[in-house]
C-alpha cells in the first residue's frame, strides 16, 4: 500500500519569527511516491521538552533555482503526511538551520535541517512583573506573547504565583523552565504552537488507539527493566500517524504482549519516512499516564 503514501513540504515564503507568511505564496513539493515524483525522505525527532524539535530532509534531484529557494536560514519550512484517501496533516514544521546538496550515486540530494522553535526562543526576551497570586495559566500566555511566530495551544495548568509575585527579565525560555520546576508542569513549541502540561498528565480529548486489531501496532517494549517496567512507559513502533504528538495520550491493545496494555502519554515521537521506500513509521516513548 506505500503507493498510497503522500508527502507534501511547504517551504516559506517569510521566516519561522514571521509566521511564515501566506500558504498560498509558500514553496510547495507534493509526492505520492510515482516514479514521476520527487523522492521526499525524512527524520523527525519530537519531545514534550523545551529542546527544539528536529526536522531532517533528504529530497532528490532538485532543479539548483529550487534549491537555492531553500537555502535561506530560519526560512519556515512546514511537512504534512498522510495517504491519498484521507489527505495530508502536519507532522513538523521549523525554520532552517542548514541546507547543503550532495551527491549520493547517481542522485543529487538537497539535505534540510530545521528546528521547531529555535528562532522565537532565541528571540524571547522581555522585562515584566506579574502581581500576587496571579493564575498561572494568565501568566504563561503572557509569557507566550513575547514568542514572534508562536501561537498559544494547551496550557494544562494549576496554580497561582506567590503572594510576592515575580519578576522576569531576559529569555522568555529561562523564565519558562524556572515556572515548570516550580510548578511541575513541562513546556513545548510543537508545530509552532506552545503547549504546556502538567507532570503525569497528556493533552485533552480522546486517547488514540494503537493496537494489534487496527493493524497500526508493530511491537511494544517496556522502557524501563523489573516487574513494574509496564507503570514507567513502553516503547511503541507503530504506522505513521502525524496525530500522535508528544503529550498525547495512547491506549495501547496488543495480543501478543497484553501485559503492557493501557493508556500512556508520548513524551517523545521519532517518524521516519521514505515516499519511494518501505519506511514510513515512528517510535513511541512514553510513560503511563497518572
Amino acid at each position: 500500500m506505500s503507493f498510497l503514501r503522500q508527502a507534501e513540504l511547504l517551504i516559506g515564503p517569510l521566516t519561522e519569527a514571521e509566521g511564515g507568511g501566506p500558504s498560498n505564496e509558500a514553496y510547495r513539493l507534493l509526492s505520492s511516491g510515482l516514479d514521476t515524483d520527487i523522492r521526499m525522505r525524512f527524520s523527525i525527532d519530537l519531545s514534550a521538552t523545551s529542546e527544539p524539535n528536529k526536522i531532517v530532509l533528504a529530497i532528490s534531484n532538485l532543479a539548483p533555482e529550487r534549491w537555492a529557494r531553500m537555502a535561506v536560514k530560519n526560512t519556515l519550512v512546514q511537512l504534512s503526511v498522510g495517504y491519498q484517501a484521507a489527505g495530508c496533516k502536519l507532522l513538523a514544521r521549523g525554520g532552517i538551520a542548514s541546507c547543503v546538496t550532495r551527491r549520493e550515486g547517481d542522485e543529487r540530494v538537497t539535505v534540510i535541517e530545521a528546528l521547531d522553535g529555535y528562532g522565537p526562543q532565541a528571540r524571547g526576551i522581555l522585562n515584566r512583573t506579574y502581581g500576587g497570586g496571579m493564575p498561572l495559566k494568565d501568566v504563561l500566555r503572557d509569557l507566550a506573547r513575547s514568542f514572534p511566530g508562536v501561537s498559544v495551544g494547551t496550557l494544562d495548568v494549576r496554580g497561582h504565583l506567590p503572594p510576592k509575585g515575580i519578576h522576569a527579565s531576559g529569555r522568555v525560555a529561562e523564565t519558562l523552565n524556572w515556572l515548570a520546576d516550580r510548578y511541575g508542569f513541562t513546556w513545548s513549541i510543537q508545530g509552532g504552537v506552545l503547549q504546556v502540561i502538567q507532570d503525569g498528565q497528556g493533552l485533552p480529548g480522546e486517547a488514540l488507539v494503537i493496537s494489534s486489531g487496527n493493524r497500526n501496532l508493530k511491537s511494544i517494549a517496556p522502557s524501563a527493566s523489573g516487574p513494574d517496567a509496564a507503570q514507567d512507559g513502553v516503547e511503541i513502533i507503530t504506522q505513521l500517524d502525524p496525530s500522535v504528538r508528544p503529550g498525547a495520550v495512547v491506549f495501547v491493545d496488543s495480543v501478543d504482549q497484553p501485559n503492557l496494555n493501557g493508556f500512556y502519554v508520548a513524551q517523545s515521537v521519532n517518524a521516519s519516512g521514505d515516499t519511494h521506500g518501505d519506511d514510513w513509521s515512528m517510535t513511541i516513548r512514553s510513560t503511563a499516564r497518572r
